[in-house]
Parts: structure tokens; sequence; C-alpha cells
């Protein structure tokens, strides 16, 4: 599991929630499989939120982690491409 922002990206549907009951269990499991489902439909949805999302962070800086930011934005990319049908060239 890699983690961008506080944004899980999970490539695969076997997720250890311990400490959690049933419920919450399924509930995470749910909106897991939903947000893998958006990723899957709307990659370049996801790729505008990652930019915009990494703009943000970079400006809250003033650019003192772009480096930083911008290897975040690759990665966050690569992991999302990897669960869509879809996968459009790295900018």
């Amino acid at each position: 599991m890699e983690y961008w922002c506080g944004f899980a990206v999970v490539p695969s549907a076997s997720v250890a929630l311990v400490g959690y009951g049933n419920v919450e269990r399924d509930v995470a499991v749910g909106f897991l499989d939903k947000a893998k489902a958006f990723i899957k439909k709307n990659p370049d949805k996801v790729d505008q939120g990652i930019d915009k999302l990494g703009d943000m962070v970079d400006k809250a800086t003033k650019g003192r982690h772009a480096d930083k930011i911008d290897k975040a934005q690759r990665s966050a990319k690569k992991a999302t491409r990897s669960m869509s049908d879809r996968h459009p060239k790295t900018h």
C-alpha cells in the first residue's frame, strides 16, 4: 500500500484492517472498492486531482519541497494508473 497526502492507493482487494469490527471493516472495504472503481473509470480526473493537490501543497510550502512533491505526484499517478484500464503516459 502506498500513501500520498493521506490518500491510500490500494492495488489489491485484500486489505487488513486490524482492530476494527465487521461493520467498520465492511464500510472501509466498501469505500476502497468505490475508490478503485472511480479510479478505473476516471483516470484523467484522478490525475488532475493529484496535480491540483500537489500544486496546493507546493504553494503552501512556498516551493521549499517542490522536488519531493513532484516525486509524490509521480508515484501517486503511477499507482493509480496501475489500477486503471487506461495507461496514459507520464508528463
